[in-house]
C-alpha cells in the first residue's frame, strides 16, 4: 500500500486518501485540532471527535498499521499548512447568511404586523 495522501481541502478540511478510501475531517474539528499542541492530546481528540463513527476509526487505524508517518505528517499538515483565514471566511460567510436570513424573518413579520 502507498502511503496515505493528506490533502488540504477548500474552507479549512482535511481529506485523507489512500486507495480508494477516502476521510474527510471536517473544518470545526480541523479549527480544534490546530489549537491543540500536545500529540496526545491530538491524537485523542482526532480519534475520538474527529472521526466522527466507528468505521472511519477502524480505517484509519488500519491506516496508521501499514504507514507509521500519518500522525506526524497529519499534524504538521494541520499546524502549518492550515491557515487561520480558511476558518475566517467560512465563519464571515455563515454570520452573513445568519444575518440576511434574521432579516429576511424580520420583514415578513413586519409584513405580518402592518395588515
Amino acid at each position: 500500500m502507498g502511503p496515505v495522501q493528506i490533502i488540504c481541502g477548500g474552507q479549512g478540511s482535511i481529506v485523507l486518501r489512500a486507495r480508494s478510501s477516502e476521510l474527510l475531517i471536517l473544518p470545526q474539528y480541523v479549527r480544534d485540532l490546530k489549537k491543540l499542541e500536545n500529540p496526545k492530546e491530538f491524537s485523542e481528540y482526532f480519534l475520538g471527535n474527529a472521526l466522527v463513527n466507528r468505521p472511519a476509526r477502524k480505517l484509519f487505524t488500519a491506516w496508521l498499521r501499514k504507514d507509521a508517518t500519518v500522525w506526524p505528517r497529519l499534524y504538521k499538515t494541520i499546524h502549518e499548512q492550515i491557515k487561520d483565514e480558511d476558518f475566517e471566511d467560512q465563519s464571515s460567510d455563515d454570520m452573513e447568511k445568519e444575518n440576511k436570513d434574521h432579516q429576511s424573518i424580520a420583514t415578513k413579520e413586519e409584513k405580518t404586523v402592518v395588515k
